[in-house]
């Protein structure tokens, strides 16, 4: 190299340097940990001077919340030679609260021997801000009860998984109704903010999560603690709420604003229960400690054997459900690993065990993959009866899962029973899905899961690249299922219910297509593409709106049948369902068209649409607002509802431009009267968001998953 070049090359690394310098956190490690250099940005973001943090060990950063855990991690991976990855949360000097994803990596001489580390952090402190509004109530500060339904239910299971005491306390201001009577909501609403004062600064209480639960309302869990602390908890509460001292003269109970509270302790090693029944047994109490007076609390424990149903339920239910792990993965931060698992031949097990058996040989399962997760970073959900997730949030554990899920839970298993004997015992199999990453893993899990399922094996992992041969490959493996199931006419309708916003009430039925395989059931994911590049989608079409029709005539529902510009450019299917119409009619059934670049000709839809309107059916547009929307066409058409496109509502309540975009849809259709539709409603959070919004109708897991004719008690004939 020239002295030029050298020259050229010092500058600017210089530059470089100084760049970093000035607007990247990035520190300098000796062997020991101790800061042996600092960026200027990082040294800003703080508040400290260069010689407050020099020398100082690493620790010192990230030690003002009890991350003594955390701080043990660090250490157990460093050793090891690897990277760490995570999440802190800590303090500025001038105690200003502050969250940031932190990377230690280290750094090697010429040797590859260890000499340092570098630590680099990314302030989320915006984001996570962001995230802490969404679950806390504004006027106490506390977590609010949408939180808490999803808080108690993790905490529960991991209560379980450790064998700890798992305990809540609910707290209700006695007679608010009466106090906002006599001095005014607004002082009613100060007297809750005092009390919430008063409980985040109880000694006891600030060591524990609270929850505005409702109203006057507020719920403190409390894990792996005995009677005797529960009741120093309680007491402390009653003096910190004595302490208040505030008057309040037309109280039936005392001159001052009182309390009443119910609590329940339960040794998770003894008793089995769901977080509902814990809540039951809770919100019993407070109500016992009511009646008898209030200003007091009440312990009692009802037999909790009476209100469980039996153990295969209880085994189930206790576990996080489909809603917790979509909330969860929505918070996800950092690359994980989930696991879909598909109980195998159920609808055979129910016919020769019956539903009883099949909860029996489910809660077997259940345990045995309960005993298997040991790791704080592991979580078990249960999606239906049929279908559990496993995620993953440690890195470092996924080759451990993978390994337990292959040649552990894949194994057969002989359910052995006192409903069992050796004789009769059923053989069970999972099928898995897996995937890894931050977004998407649950639809990339399924994915896999239903590819698995089509190729007959055991499991597979989603990989994003395929090469061209594999996807050829895919491709025939596919159409070899689909095509025989053509022929075997077992391409079968699933319905899944749309139901009123406000009420939750069914409005009609879903027709959603799935091939049943070998006892097993397929999302339409994997045979669609392969029937139009087959030229078959218009049997396939046929085959499916017979068994709807069929489905319709015989029970009084009303129906929603998905048609495309293909069916409606095909003057073969158009007659076909004119031939449905004029045997069956229509006054109960919806044509759903899928609006998009398709469309070339919208004529030809109009045409439709008039046809059909004849039969006094109606009219609904499909993922309304997914990139391509016409506004101007769809007004053209005789329209009754626009669905809204799922990735819009999943992301109601985390995406401002999302809700914006919403909004604006809403009130184009309002303005064009069109009822609208929401579909993907998969928590009770996008729920609520919907009703707020006044999206008419909604659809969804939240409410329902697609059932087949005979999980609804639907009459049908065999097709």
């Amino acid at each position: 190299m020239s002295v030029s070049s050298l020259h050229k090359s010092l500058a600017m690394q210089d530059q470089k340097n100084s760049l970093i310098d000035k607007n990247v956190f990035t520190c300098i490690l000796d062997a020991k940990g101790n800061i042996i250099d600092i960026s200027k940005a990082f040294l800003d973001f703080l508040d400290y001077k260069d010689k407050e943090i020099r020398n100082q060990k690493y620790s010192f950063l990230i030690s003002k919340y009890d991350n003594d855990e955390l701080i043990n991690e660090i250490k157990t991976t460093l050793k090891s030679g690897f990277t760490f990855n995570g999440e802190i949360k800590s303090k500025k000097k001038n105690s200003e609260v502050f969250w940031a994803k932190i990377v230690i990596s280290p750094l090697y001489d010429e040797q590859r021997r260890k000499v340092a580390y570098m630590c680099i952090l990314n302030d989320t402190t915006p984001q996570k801000k962001l995230q802490e509004l969404s679950i806390t109530d504004q006027l106490t500060g506390f977590y609010n009860r949408n939180y808490f339904d999803v808080y108690i239910k993790k905490e529960l299971f991991r209560a379980i998984k450790s064998k700890q005491i798992f305990s809540i306390v609910l707290f209700d201001i006695d007679c608010l109704e009466l106090y906002n009577t006599t001095y005014g909501v607004m002082a009613g609403d100060k007297a809750i903010k005092r009390v919430a004062y008063a409980l985040k600064n109880n000694k006891y209480v600030k060591t524990n999560p609270v929850f505005r639960f409702r109203g006057e309302e507020f719920a403190i869990i409390v894990t792996n603690q005995n009677a005797g602390y529960l009741r120093a908890l309680v007491d402390s509460v009653y003096e910190s709420i004595k302490i208040l001292n505030i008057e309040h003269d037309s109280s039936d109970v005392s001159d001052v604003l009182t309390i009443s509270g119910g609590a329940v302790s339960i040794d998770t090693v003894l008793q089995n229960v769901s977080s509902s029944e814990v809540v039951d047994i809770a919100e019993y109490n407070l109500e016992k400690a009511k009646k008898n007076g209030k200003n007091q609390v009440v312990f009692d424990v009802e037999n909790l054997d009476n209100k469980k149903k039996n153990k295969s339920d209880n085994s189930i239910s206790i576990l996080p459900n489909r809603e917790v792990l979509i909330n969860d993965l929505i918070k996800i931060e950092k690359r994980s690993m989930i696991i879909l698992l598909r109980l195998n031949h159920i609808n055979l097990l129910k016919t020769v065990y019956g539903i009883n058996g099949v909860s029996e040989i489910v809660a077997s399962k259940v345990d045995e993959l309960q005993s298997i997760l040991l790791d704080r970073d592991a979580t078990l959900y249960s999606l239906n009866l049929q279908e559990f997730a496993i995620v993953v949030t440690n890195e470092k554990l996924f080759d451990k899962y993978l390994s337990l899920i292959r040649y552990s839970v894949l194994e057969d298993t002989m359910i052995i029973s006192s409903s069992f004997d050796e004789s009769d015992a059923p053989i069970v199999t999972f099928t898995a899905g897996i995937a890894y990453g931050i977004k998407n893993i649950l639809h990339n899990a399924d994915v896999v899961l239903q590819e698995a399922l089509l190729r007959k094996v055991s499991f597979l992992e989603y990989i994003d690249t395929l090469d061209a041969v594999s996807k050829e490959v895919d491709s025939i493996n596919r159409m070899k299922v689909y095509k025989k199931a053509l022929i075997d006419g077992s391409i079968e309708p699933y319905f899944q219910p749309i139901v009123d916003s406000e009420t939750g009430g069914i409005i009609k039925y879903e027709a959603l297509a799935r091939i049943i395989s070998d006892d097993e059931v397929i999302s339409p994911y994997y045979f669609l593409e392969s029937s139009r590049e087959d030229k078959s989608f218009e049997a396939f079409s046929r085959q499916m709106m017979q068994k709807v029709f069929n489905i319709y005539s015989k029970n009084n529902i009303n129906v929603t049948i998905n048609v495309t510009y293909e069916n409606l450019v095909s003057k073969d299917m158009i007659k076909y369902i004119k031939n449905r119409l004029d045997k069956y009619g229509g006054s109960g059934v919806t044509f759903e068209i899928l609006e998009s670049e398709e469309i070339k000709d919208y004529k030809v839809v109009e045409e439709f649409i008039l046809m059909v309107k004849e039969y006094g059916c109606n009219i609904s547009i499909d993922d309304f607002g997914s990139g391509y929307s016409n506004f101007t066409n769809v007004l053209l058409l005789n329209i009754d509802y626009i669905k809204l496109d799922g990735s819009l509502i999943e992301k109601l309540n985390t995406d401002e431009n999302v809700l914006n975009v919403v909004k604006s849809i809403l009130n184009f259709a309002k303005g064009a009267k069109m009822k609208t539709i929401a579909e993907f409603v998969s928590t009770k959070d996008i729920a609520d968001k919907v009703k707020e919004l006044g999206i008419d109708f909604s659809q969804g897991y939240y409410y329902s998953e697609p059932k087949s004719p005979a999980e609804l008690g639907l009459l049908y004939d065999q097709i």
